[in-house]
């Protein structure tokens, strides 16, 4: 349920900005402990458009104009090699962008394209139901910036375990939650055994990892799982060592559609929680 917008001369103790899924968890909770919280976003609430309710429009999502942000970036300082890139966008003079190696002539460089979203709930809205866990160089560089060892990932990765629902891996496994709020699961073998295209990259991603499963093996959905249970395997042992920023896994997806549920309903909050959109 939405939050009734900010009084005329009102006063806040905490004036969170960006509702996407750092800033509007943080307003919630700021609120629960009692609280009176502003959440500002520059767009505008966007939750009932088909583009962000359904999770495999999110290619469509990145792109709808009414809450698009494109973001441009350079990897490289170097001009030549920023071109050498094949992710490289261009604008081209027929106003539309193409992406590789190759642009058409007189197109402009604009830099590698990171779709963002000015909405309520920010990039949330661009939803894959994909469930990615930052490497521990991720959680150890922000706490060496910060001197806060309380980022460090051995102290964050209790927080990921404290909010994990674990549905495919044994409740054995060091470093997976399997009581908290947010549901996780592997794609269903037969979805990758009839998607080609997911299927020749459940392929590659075994190869590089070296494993010794592939050829005939992969024509089955017997084979097909035991290729995706090693590539989970392998993952867990990563887990428990110091986390290979190179790895390949098996991503898994968040399916829950209970989540709604285990959120605050906003009548228990509302006087405390304000919003302001498009700011």
């Amino acid at each position: 349920m939405p939050t009734k917008g900010p009084v005329d001369n009102s006063t806040y103790e905490y004036i969170v900005v960006g509702s996407g899924p750092g800033g509007s968890p943080l307003a919630a909770r700021l609120a629960l402990a009692g609280h009176s919280v502003l959440l500002i976003d520059a767009g505008e609430d966007h939750g009932t458009d088909r583009q962000v309710q359904v999770p495999a429009l999110h290619p469509y999502a990145s792109e709808y104009n009414p809450i698009r942000w494109d973001f441009f970036v350079d990897h490289y300082a170097d001009e030549e090699q920023a071109k050498r890139d094949s992710k490289m966008s261009y604008l081209t003079p027929s106003g539309e962008y193409y992406s590789g190696l190759n642009p058409p002539e007189g197109s402009v460089r604009k830099g590698v394209l990171y779709p963002r979203t000015g909405a309520l709930g920010g990039c949330a809205q661009h939803n894959a139901l994909t469930m990615i866990l930052p490497t521990e160089n991720d959680w150890n560089n922000i706490a060496t910036l910060t001197g806060d060892d309380s980022w460090m990932a051995k102290n964050m990765r209790k927080y990921f375990e404290r909010l994990e629902r674990n549905r495919y891996v044994p409740s054995s496994f060091v470093g997976h939650g399997f009581s908290g709020w947010l549901e996780t699961r592997v794609t269903p073998v037969l979805l990758i055994a009839e998607d080609l295209k997911v299927l020749s990259l459940v392929t590659a991603a075994a190869t590089a990892m070296g494993k010794g499963l592939i050829g005939g093996l992969l024509h089955t959905v017997t084979g097909l799982a035991e290729v995706c249970l090693a590539v989970i395997v392998t993952t867990h042992a990563s887990l428990i060592k110091s986390a290979d920023p190179d790895a390949r896994h098996q991503q898994p997806y968040q399916v829950s559609r209970q989540c709604r549920a285990h959120l605050p309903d906003s009548s228990f909050h509302g006087r405390r929680l304000r919003s302001q959109l498009s700011s």
